[in-house]
């Protein structure tokens, strides 16, 4: 017997894409549901989603749940400890083995740490994880409908559930498709292997220290219990941006301002700041 549905959405005639969905049903593939939609407002989605607060422990199908596809699951996931056992170590490997270990190298590890990452995390979020594909609707369906896909990929499953533990942390087959399409722009541009290599491994360890940051935003343990030996301005630096993220995800248009995750100071170059939460909205894990 299959076991009730967590909530329902409107159905659609069998064989027939509905014209618009505004929610997703957690016991089906959401890959299936966003696919065979002529148009989806992924706006609502993600208010209507995000604001059931589903548990952290419970995931959104993506895959569907028979077929050979559905052994695909797991990849889907990312424990939080998966950059531990992937980029770390090979950031490691990169730096013992390719390059020379001169100031020089360290200099461009900590520019593409502290300049580069940031910049390239606040422009993938404003432009592409939040663009906007209305553009899609003229497209024949299966193209439309893979466009659909993608954005659900990219970063609508976590507005619609924005506290999954499975999927706080980016899975690796996502993060390997960034790479690949980050890392040959980065070589091109700078011409020269040895200092490509190090901006590398500076901007994938800014991307890991982001995805560490973002897993604390959502389910880090209350402020008030953290060790009395971290200095209270980091203490104050993480309230504000556990407060600016949750404004971007459950805030009235929220999702058009904080594109900053681990850092704000493009949002204060852009002028996207969001106004900030009052303490007695957040969460617990706010306060």
């Amino acid at each position: 017997m299959q076991p009730p549905s967590r909530f329902k959405r409107p159905s659609s005639p069998v064989g027939k894409p509905a014209r618009v969905i505004a929610c997703l049903d957690p016991d089906r593939s959401a890959i299936a549901q966003v696919y065979a939609m002529r148009s989806v407002d992924f706006d609502a989605i993600k208010d209507s989603m995000a604001r059931r607060k589903l548990d952290p422990d419970i995931s959104l199908r993506l895959l569907p749940e028979s077929g050979c596809l559905s052994y695909l699951e797991p990849v889907t996931y990312a424990p939080w400890w998966l950059h531990l056992v992937t980029w770390l170590p090979a950031c490691v490997a990169v730096w013992l083995w390719t390059l020379p270990h001169t100031l020089l190298t360290a200099t461009l590890i900590l520019f593409g740490f502290v300049c580069v990452w940031p910049l390239l995390e606040y422009m993938m979020h404003r432009f592409f994880f939040h663009a906007s594909v209305a553009w899609a609707s003229s497209l024949p369906h299966p193209l439309q409908g893979c466009v659909n896909v993608i954005r659900l990929l990219s970063h609508t499953v976590h507005h619609a559930h924005p506290t999954d533990r499975k999927r706080i942390i980016t899975p690796l087959p996502m993060s390997l498709a960034i790479a690949g399409l980050v890392f040959p722009v980065l070589f091109f541009l700078v011409r020269n292997a040895v200092a490509a290599r190090a901006l590398s491994v500076g901007i994938v360890l800014g991307f890991v220290y982001y995805d560490y940051v973002h897993y604390d935003l959502h389910l880090g343990a209350d402020l008030g219990t953290w060790p009395s030996w971290i200095p209270s301005f980091i203490k104050e630096h993480f309230r504000i941006l556990r407060r600016a993220h949750r404004n971007h995800h459950y805030a009235t248009n929220g999702q058009q301002a904080s594109f900053g995750v681990s850092e704000g100071f493009w949002d204060a170059v852009f002028h996207t700041q969001a106004k900030l939460m009052p303490l007695e909205e957040g969460s617990a894990a706010v306060k």
